[in-house]
């Protein structure tokens, strides 16, 4: 699976609609430290029949790596007059890596990985091996730590953690990953199953008792029944804006000690809680008396 570095300053081809037309903007997708945005080219007649209030999608290809760019919005603009093209800057909310779409992206599954989650889990799933002999040469145990979790109408929800390691000739190095899995019932469109995914991460700000950024998100979709060759694969999801909030490093003031045998009881009430809004702060209150 690639990075979001691998496609950035390079030249690629990508595509949009206008006026029901498929229009090619070669172009580069460039960091401004800010957000990324598309800059590119494009013939004056076709740029006039933009829409400059309804964002367009959009899609392509860098170095071999299939993008999509979603709610694309026209940021600025340079024309010399002696040209038949003008100098433009996209402005994308969300950048998929990993599959081309013209059309709407459909979501089997969704995770997420946030780093802050590991001060919510009670132990560590690795844990160190101080009385290493020739018989248990290992430095670490991986002690299988028990899956968090629950079932409602949209889909399945697992919450655990792992680990990756990556080593060199002179280093070892692990890395322990909390996540956040979704797989719905039935396939969801690409920003409804942020939304899902987010209503989980709510959940544990509300334990934090601070906030927690959405990051490192990754998708599973299909092609539809009617294309050809439908496979699933897996996408990373990149939200498109920098956020500068800091986040404590310090445990949860809920940790999964107390929540993890009731968690599909805290969720199914945590849920209840978006569709009575008016009764946010009593609902709120429900649901630690019952944790």
């Amino acid at each position: 699976m690639e990075d979001l570095g691998k496609v950035l300053n390079c030249i690629g081809d990508f595509f949009c609609y206008i006026s029901d037309r498929v229009v090619s903007l070669p172009g580069t997708l460039n960091d401004t430290k800010k957000n990324i945005v598309l800059q590119c080219k494009m013939e004056v007649e076709w740029y006039q029949k933009i829409d400059h209030y309804s964002p367009l999608n959009m899609w392509g290809n860098v170095n071999g790596i299939p993008v999509s760019l979603l709610n694309v919005y026209l940021y600025s603009g340079t024309h010399r007059h002696e040209g038949t093209c003008i100098a433009l800057t996209f402005d994308p909310s969300e950048i998929v890596i990993g599959r081309s779409y013209s059309t709407e992206i459909q979501v089997s599954q969704m995770s997420v990985s946030i780093s802050a989650l590991n001060y919510m889990f009670s132990s560590s799933p690795l844990q160190s091996v101080y009385n290493i002999s020739k018989d248990h040469p290992s430095v670490l145990n991986y002690t299988f730590p028990s899956i968090i979790e629950a079932d409602d109408r949209c889909g399945h929800l697992r919450i655990y953690q792992t680990f990756k390691h990556e080593w060199t000739h002179n280093n070892i190095s692990y890395k322990i990953l909390p996540l956040i899995e979704y797989r719905f019932h039935h396939p969801l469109e690409i920003m409804d199953a942020v939304a899902k995914i987010a209503a989980v991460r709510n959940l544990f700000t509300f334990f934090a008792n601070h906030y927690l950024p959405l990051e490192n998100i990754l998708f599973e979709s299909a092609r539809s029944e009617s294309e050809e060759n439908s496979t699933s694969c897996d996408c990373i999801l990149y939200l498109n804006r920098e956020e500068n909030i800091p986040t404590p490093q310090e445990p949860f003031l809920i940790t999964t000690a107390i929540f993890s045998e009731k968690f599909e009881m805290v969720w199914n009430r945590w849920l209840q809680i978006y569709k009575i809004k008016h009764r946010f702060f009593i609902n709120l209150y429900l649901l630690v008396t019952f944790i």
